[in-house]
């Protein structure tokens, strides 16, 4: 969720103006604190790392052109 947060903050940050470029770059290191005997859990997370860079669509329309976010927690109760 930070990462998509990032990248919708660098949206904004683009499209006023103030920056040109942003790059946002977002890792995830699960196997610090996995525990690898549970077989139930640990084959479902790993690590991983992702990077956009966010500039202003060129002039033919190519680039990133918008985003949508919303919270639904509805099934908070699942988490527990």
């Amino acid at each position: 969720s930070g990462f998509v947060y990032g990248i919708t903050t660098a949206a904004h940050l683009v499209a006023a103006g103030s920056h040109k470029r942003v790059l946002v770059i977002g890792s995830d290191t699960m196997s610090r604190i996995i525990d690898y005997t549970d077989r139930s859990t640990c084959v479902l997370f790993g690590d991983g790392a992702g990077a956009f860079l966010i500039e202003e669509a060129t002039e033919d329309g190519e680039g990133f052109l918008g985003f949508l976010n919303e919270i639904d927690g509805s099934g908070a109760d699942a988490l527990k």
